[in-house]
């Protein structure tokens, strides 16, 4: 999380608070804990993708660049 902090995405309010979501979903969650309880597990999964929907929703898609390359 601090790694995306210093990346310094041009972020904005709304990514800040999903990446400080992302933070206190996952803080003091074990890795070994999550491989191991299926329960902790589910409820990880279900709260982040509750998180990657909004994180959807402020994705805006960008005009691509049409390359057109000379035949060789």
């Amino acid at each position: 999380f601090e790694r995306f902090r210093s990346l310094n995405v041009r972020s904005n309010d709304q990514l800040d608070e999903l990446v400080s979501q992302c933070q206190n979903i996952v803080q003091g969650v074990q890795p070994q804990t999550l491989r191991d309880d299926a329960q902790v597990r589910q409820s990880v999964s279900r709260e982040l993708s509750s998180v990657q929907a909004t994180l959807d929703e402020l994705l805006v898609d960008r005009p691509r660049r049409r390359i057109i390359r000379s035949p060789k």
